[in-house]
C-alpha cells in the first residue's frame, strides 16, 4: 500500500471517528431530552448547550429531529466509505458500495415497519441504522482489501 493510500485511509478514518464522536453527542443528549418531553424524566440530562435549543420541544418534533439526523448521519458516514473504497479499490465497486448502504437500509426500514407485527424486529431494525451511521462499513472495506485476490487490479 503507497504511502498516497494510508494518508488518505488515515485521513477518513479520522473524519469517521469524529463524525462518530459527534453523532454519540448528538443522540445521547437528544434521547435525554426525548425522555424528559415524554414524562420518563422530570428534568432533562441533556447537555445545557443542547437542552436549551430544544427547549419546549414536543416529542413529535424531537422525534422527527432524531430521524433527520440518522439519515444525514447515514449519508455522511455513506459518502466516507464511498471513497475509502474508491481509494482501496478504484471505482471497481462503487456500485457495490451504493447498493449495499441501499439494501441494508431498506432492510433496517422493513424490519422497523414490521415491528408492528412482530416486535421482535424492531431491535434487529435499530442495530442495521446504527451500523450504517458508524464507520463499520469502512473498516470491512478495509479488512477486505488485505484478502488475497486481484491486488495490483484492485488498487486503482
Amino acid at each position: 500500500m503507497s504511502r498516497a493510500v494510508v494518508l488518505r485511509l488515515a485521513l477518513l478514518l479520522v473524519l469517521a471517528i469524529a463524525l462518530s464522536s459527534l453523532r454519540e453527542f448528538c443522540f445521547h443528549n437528544l434521547n435525554y431530552q426525548l425522555s424528559f418531553a415524554t414524562g420518563q424524566t422530570d428534568r432533562s440530562y441533556a447537555h445545557s448547550l443542547v437542552r436549551h435549543q430544544l427547549e419546549g420541544w414536543g416529542h413529535a418534533p424531537l422525534l422527527r429531529l432524531k430521524w433527520m439526523l440518522a439519515i444525514t448521519f447515514i449519508a455522511f458516514m455513506g459518502a466516507l466509505t464511498f471513497f475509502t473504497g474508491r481509494v482501496l479499490l478504484g471505482k471497481r465497486l462503487d456500485r457495490v458500495i451504493l447498493l449495499g448502504y441501499l439494501l441494508i437500509g431498506v432492510g433496517a426500514l422493513l424490519l422497523n415497519v414490521s415491528a408492528r407485527w412482530l416486535p421482535f424486529t424492531a431491535s434487529a431494525g435499530v442495530k442495521l441504522l446504527h451500523l450504517l451511521q458508524y464507520p463499520m462499513p469502512m473498516v470491512f472495506l478495509i479488512i477486505a482489501s488485505f484478502l488475497p485476490g486481484e491486488r495490483a487490479a484492485s488498487r486503482h
